[in-house]
């Protein structure tokens, strides 16, 4: 299954892209919001896991751009938020992600999330 990672830190980035390739995901990563939304749209992955706190174009507003495109709505996203207060996690789901989880999150814990928010999603958007 591919999972589009988008993390402007270049050691979490790396971090989530070594644990999720070593549990078998195929792993794209972004480092904007901008350049998530082009390998959206040219990779296609089952699940978009992005960081809230992205600068310039914030993961909020990237969530809502996906919601907006027909062709990446269905894309299933989850929110990783370093805050982890109840106000922020809200404001994710509002934005339009499915689920939305605090960091650092274990392996383990961010594995389990992607794949209950893929089985969700539309069988051909696995791969």
């Amino acid at each position: 299954m591919k999972v589009l990672v988008v993390e402007d830190s270049s050691d979490v980035r790396l971090l989530l892209e070594l644990e999720l390739t070593a549990r078998g995901y195929a792993v794209v990563v972004a480092d904007s919001a901008e350049s998530g939304l082009e390998l959206a749209a040219r990779e296609r992955p089952a699940v978009v896991v992005s960081d809230l706190g992205l600068p310039g174009v914030d993961g909020l507003e990237l969530v809502r751009r996906l919601r907006a495109d027909p062709a990446l709505a269905s894309i299933r996203t989850i929110a990783l938020s370093g805050f982890g207060d109840a106000e922020q996690i809200e404001r994710a789901i509002a934005a339009g992600y499915d689920l939305a989880l605090v960091k650092p999150t274990p392996a383990e814990e961010l594995a389990a999330a992607i794949s209950r928010c893929a089985s969700t999603a539309p069988s051909e958007r696995a791969s």
